[in-house]
């Protein structure tokens, strides 16, 4: 999927870990999203307003203020630097998008595996310090632009590798979590020492991407 389509907004997905019968559980489906009981929280939709506030307007010719879906052929190939101006008001863009993408990440933290927030972390980092050499005016907007993609790019294709990984591992502890119920039993009164939690019926959402 191209980054273009899935960086805008965080999109909703979940797995359900179901009670039911002994046999075999069929497969994760990641786009399976009816049984979820709650809409999946959206952290970003709160600051996906940036490009319509007046303060930032100077920087919307040469900046995807909200996120990449909104950059440009123009934007990239933009070799002009930020004028002292544009440079503070850069400052203050990336900081309030650091505090959103922040967010973002710590809202999904609950669902995700060590290594997915590792690739979490090293996205919010690269994301800043690079901000912070646009701001600097040590970039033109274009290499800014470029960069930023690149970002994007690494970011999404590691996150979704990482996320694929961890969802067979879910798949397999939930045939291992149902083969048990089979030998145990729904009575079985040591459930939750072995397996750490409740029995099945808790719903576990899964994010795809995030807004950069």
């Amino acid at each position: 999927m191209s980054v273009r389509r899935r960086l805008s907004l965080l999109l909703p997905v979940a797995l359900a870990l179901l009670a039911g019968c002994a046999t075999t559980p069929p497969p994760f489906d990641p786009g399976a999203v009816a049984g979820r009981a709650t809409a999946w929280p959206d952290p970003l939709a709160a600051c996906a307003n940036f490009s319509s506030r007046p303060e930032y307007a100077p920087l919307r010719a040469h900046l995807a203020l909200d996120n990449l879906a909104g950059q440009t052929p123009a934007m990239r190939a933009d070799r002009a630097k930020p004028t002292r101006s544009e440079r503070a008001l850069i400052r203050r863009w990336a900081g309030e998008r650091q505090v959103c993408l922040t967010e973002s990440v710590q809202a999904q933290r609950p669902q995700s595996s060590l290594t997915m927030i590792a690739i979490d972390e090293e996205m919010l980092a690269s994301t800043q310090a690079l901000d912070a050499e646009l701001a600097a005016g040590r970039l033109s907007y274009g290499a800014y632009a470029e960069r930023r993609q690149h970002i994007a790019d690494h970011y999404n294709d590691d996150w979704q590798r990482a996320e694929a990984a961890w969802v067979g591992e879910l798949n397999a502890a939930r045939a291992r979590r149902m083969q048990q119920r089979a030998v145990w039993g729904a009575g079985d009164p040591f459930y939750e020492d072995r397996f750490g939690g409740p029995m099945p019926g808790v719903s576990i959402g899964i994010g795809v991407g995030r807004g950069l």
